[in-house]
């Protein structure tokens, strides 16, 4: 099985606090702080000094898209003058590596914003994925100018950036306008801005924002093109992923027949008739639903809701559904599905509660329809699969240069060769694959579809090098050039126009109150007949793990009847989820694993429960060594950590209390005995493994604070 975060998104904010200089006041003590929403990070205090210098790092964990990270408050401050400095990171990006180096931060007064800027901050900001290194970057003697290397986009930069905004008309008492405006902004190439922000409002209360980036929408160069957008429909998500509605948007750059800038226009436009952009088509959304583990112990005995929607009713609760409702799919044409259940605890003593479905694993379909645009899914999962061969090729040439053998030379050099005759096969098959590039439903698409393609025969040239053992380049100018290529693959996947909406995976109470819930990106379910081109999860049995909503209010004995202090993340869901045509729906039963056999009716093609008739229950080993971890929050500045170990299908254990610890030292083996696996294959489980989840707290009194 397959661990499915949130929008496919762990990534790490890193700061950086480098000195200070021209504080406020002389022979002062400061103490730097950073703060990213919630979290605060302080530096050492330093003594008798207006020009400090910390070069202490931080990091922040995040589990969720991109877009969200970048659009995070970051707040420096300097604790003992209230001076401080607020951007949201994003808008003060102009670069693509998401970074800024050796960066100068005005410090300024809240309180007398007039007065300017009261002292300096240098540091340097980065956001990558977990366990990925930020690019490498040179100091200069440039680094000291402060007013050449201002941090901008801030509260204290004391710049103001180009800013524009036109608004169409208010369409009263309507759940589905029709403005058919044009919004002109007059403008020289290339703009200030880095960003195009569509806000859906009601009188002054913004209901959903959605954001186009011109990168992604653009090209410069000889061969490049202007910023040019749909028609295409953005899709818009509120807290929580509850689906707000979307918007039927186009955008083009045109030269003007004079300059003007700064200027702004609205005008009407003749009505689009959608159905003639493009063709409609039946799609289903199926999932069968294998388990849930994790789930707080406040839940035990209650009837709960699985809520999966895709679009319309996302947000919606299913309050009327009886606390007593049978262990049954309830499927509806509306886009929403439900199935109701009951939450047991695993086993006497287990940290969390889990659903027990037996033999019988409900299922569950939601039928809409879509536009097809199944050749946008299927080049950016086509991309997806490229680039992750080329890092698992990557991978095997780092391990060959790090871990030097007998054959010394020679065999990193056969390693090079069997790589590049791996990538070169993948990128020759989905060269041939035609479909993806004739496709075309806007201009965009066409544009988009010959950059792919240009950076697919890049990445079969570079292959065919490597596969005749690199005589020219030499195997550190392979890994560079390899790794180059492998950035701008991973910036391609994404398509700027959506082809579907996200799919919500939701909990909820059957009483009402959402618990948790999941995201999940269409092209990651997306079925195609190539298997190249399917998405990642399609018709794989996967665990989805759901983050904690807002306004949950479930207490957890784990946490002695206290809220869990930190943690965003609960509840394990393992499924099998397919998504495409409706036509197709008889292959997604295909898919099932070994030993699980359909209960169909005849009325409808995809089954109401799936019977497993031939479980396994395996037994599982988990050992804890030790680790190291910050400083905690208590007195002494000591931990008091403790490991928890659940399997997908097992239940929960954890290990022994190391106080007062920074570098505990567990060296302990927690027994799984009743591993439970819905698969009669030896072959499937070792393909599939379960998913472990490990977490670790650390228990400060009353409350165990979730350290990650």
């Amino acid at each position: 099985m397959s661990g499915h975060l949130p929008e496919s998104g762990h990534y790490q904010l890193c700061v950086k606090v480098i000195e200070g200089r021209h504080l406020a006041w002389l022979n002062m003590d400061p103490v730097a702080c950073v703060q990213v929403g919630a979290e605060k990070r302080h530096t050492r205090v330093c003594d008798n000094t207006d020009c400090p210098y910390f070069n202490e790092f931080f990091v922040f964990d995040f589990r969720t898209s991109l877009t969200e990270v970048l659009e995070r408050t970051i707040t420096l401050s300097v604790s003992t003058l209230a001076l401080s400095f607020v951007m949201v990171f994003v808008d003060g990006m102009s670069r693509t590596d998401h970074q800024f180096f050796h960066k100068w931060a005005a410090l300024e007064d809240p309180a007398n914003p007039t007065a300017g800027s009261r002292g300096f901050l240098r540091v340097d900001l980065n956001v990558s994925a977990s366990g990925r290194a930020p690019p490498p970057q040179q100091i200069t003697p440039e680094d000291d100018d402060i007013e050449g290397q201002l941090l901008s986009g801030g509260s204290g930069s004391g710049r103001e950036r180009a800013r524009y905004e036109a608004r169409t008309s208010t369409c009263r008492g309507s759940r589905s306008p029709e403005w058919n405006e044009r919004l002109v902004f007059y403008d020289l190439l290339p703009p200030m801005w880095q960003r195009v922000r569509l806000q859906v409002r009601h009188e002054d209360a913004v209901l959903a924002t959605a954001h186009l980036d011109l990168a992604t929408v653009s090209s410069p160069g000889h061969d490049g093109f202007l910023p040019t957008f749909g028609p295409a429909y953005v899709y818009l998500y509120g807290g929580d992923a509850a689906y707000r509605g979307r918007l039927l948007v186009s955008l083009r750059t045109v030269p003007a027949a004079e300059v003007t800038t700064g200027g702004t226009a609205v005008e009407p436009l003749p009505a689009l008739d959608e159905e003639e952009l493009w063709r409609l088509e039946e799609h289903s959304l199926f999932a069968v639903l294998l388990g849930a583990d994790c789930i707080p112990r406040g839940l035990a005995g209650k009837a709960v809701v699985l809520q999966f929607a895709m679009g319309d009713q996302a947000g919606g609760g299913l309050a009327s559904i009886a606390t007593q409702a049978p262990l049954e799919s309830v499927v509806t044409e509306s886009g929403a599905m439900s199935i109701p259940l009951r939450a047991a605890p695993s086993r006497d003593g287990d940290a969390y509660c889990r659903l027990r479905l037996g033999t019988r694993k409900p299922c569950a379909a939601v039928r809409r329809r879509w536009p097809r645009f199944h050749t946008r899914m299927a080049l950016s999962n086509a991309l997806a699969s490229l680039a992750a061969s080329l890092e698992s090729g990557l991978s095997e040439l780092e391990k060959g240069k790090s871990r030097p053998t007998a054959g010394g030379d020679a065999d990193q050099i056969s390693t090079l060769i069997n790589v590049g005759a791996k990538l070169r096969e993948d990128a020759t098959r989905l060269m041939k694959t035609t479909d993806i590039w004739a496709a075309a439903y806007t201009p965009l698409d066409i544009y988009r579809a010959s950059k792919c393609k240009k950076l697919v025969e890049k990445l079969r040239n570079m292959a065919e090098v490597w596969q005749s053992g690199g005589p020219v380049l030499g195997f550190d100018v392979a890994l560079s050039t390899g790794s180059l290529l492998l950035e701008e693959l991973r910036d391609a996947i994404e398509d700027p126009q959506p082809a579907l909406p996200d799919v919500v995976v939701r909990l909820v109470l059957a009483t009402g109150g959402s618990v948790g819930y999941a995201r999940l990106k269409a092209r990651d379910l997306c079925y195609t007949e190539e298997p190249g081109l399917r998405g990642s999860m399609c018709g794989k049995v996967s665990t989805v793990i759901l983050k904690v909503a807002t306004n949950a209010k479930i207490k957890s004995v784990a946490c002695l009847d206290s809220p869990l202090s930190g943690q965003d993340e609960w509840c394990a869901v393992t499924l099998l989820l397919w998504l495409g045509a409706s036509r197709d729906a008889a292959a997604c039963l295909r898919s099932l694993p070994p030993g699980c056999s359909p209960q169909t009716d005849g009325a409808h093609p995809l089954p109401a429960t799936v019977t497993c008739s031939q479980q396994q229950t395996l037994l599982g080993l988990a050992h804890v060594y030790g680790g190291r971890f910050f400083p905690g929050d208590d007195e002494s500045g000591l931990c008091d950590p403790f490991v928890r170990v659940t399997i997908a299908g097992g239940h929960t254990l954890q290990t022994e209390v190391q106080f007062g610890k920074l570098d505990p030292v567990w060296d302990q083996t927690l027994p799984f005995q009743d591993v439970v696996v819905c698969c009669s294959s030896g072959k499937f489980i070792k393909k599939h493994p379960s998913l472990i989840i490990v977490e670790v707290f650390d228990l400060d009194k009353s409350v165990r604070y979730f350290h990650g």
